[in-house]
């Protein structure tokens, strides 16, 4: 019993982190956009060479790739927190609720 309460407390805390990881993320994405629109309204000025805008370019994907792999862990964290918490997704469940999934919303690893 000692055990599931320290797997919720675990993933609580995990899921806090994580939160708190992506909002930070966000600001940088955020950033790394303002950063773009400056390097384009440079370039179209003509003081600034084409590659600064590919290099803020590349610095705004790769922060959007950032963000997107800490919201996976959250969105994962998240369903080992329920599932801590003594949820279940086994076929009865789900059938009980009523709950079809469509086929788009089936994400594959």
């Amino acid at each position: 019993m000692l055990g599931a309460f320290q797997e919720v407390q675990d993933e609580i805390t995990g899921l806090s982190v994580l939160i708190q990881a992506q909002e930070s993320q966000q600001q940088a994405v955020d950033a790394a956009r303002r950063t773009l629109d400056i390097s384009t309204s440079r370039y179209s000025g003509g003081l600034v060479s084409y590659l600064d805008v590919v290099t803020a370019q590349r610095d705004l994907l790769a922060d959007e790739q950032q963000l997107a792999v800490i919201e996976g862990q959250r969105l994962v964290s998240s369903v080992l927190l329920v599932k801590a918490l003594g949820g279940g997704w086994d076929a009865s469940s789900l059938a009980a609720v009523q709950v079809r999934p469509k086929a788009k919303d089936i994400v594959t690893p």
